[in-house]
């Protein structure tokens, strides 16, 4: 297993990404979450983060839609591949639709979930 950690101080996020070899197969991975705290300053692992489920995310021209009615009140933020915020607010029930910039992935992060990348 390989790990790369990259944290940008000015956005308090940080991003890491590795691979996992099961049977001969070579998986890569990209874990994206906002960090109050300096990557190797903690005691160890502190938080855990589950998928959203209940929410469909996808990518639509200049757009990220989230279709959800379980997570309506949660805040939502959306960073480009540098880690800056370019989107950030609050979810309501059905579809949302924010603008995003066109041409590179995003990352979405909904509160109390795991990281998505939408390409």
């Amino acid at each position: 297993m390989g790990l790369l950690i990259l944290y940008n101080e000015s956005e308090i996020t940080q991003v890491s990404a590795g691979f996992i070899t099961l049977q001969g197969q070579y998986f890569r991975y990209l874990s994206f979450q906002y960090e109050t705290e300096k990557p190797g300053t903690g005691d160890g692992i502190d938080k855990t983060y589950k998928p959203c489920p209940d929410a469909r995310i996808d990518r639509r021209n200049g757009a990220v839609e989230i279709n959800t009615d379980a997570y309506a009140g949660k805040g939502i933020t959306i960073y480009d591949m540098s880690g800056r915020v370019v989107a950030k607010g609050s979810l309501h029930n059905g579809c949302n639709t924010i603008s995003v910039p066109k041409g590179s992935p995003v990352i979405v992060k909904i509160d109390g979930c795991a990281a998505v990348k939408a390409m």
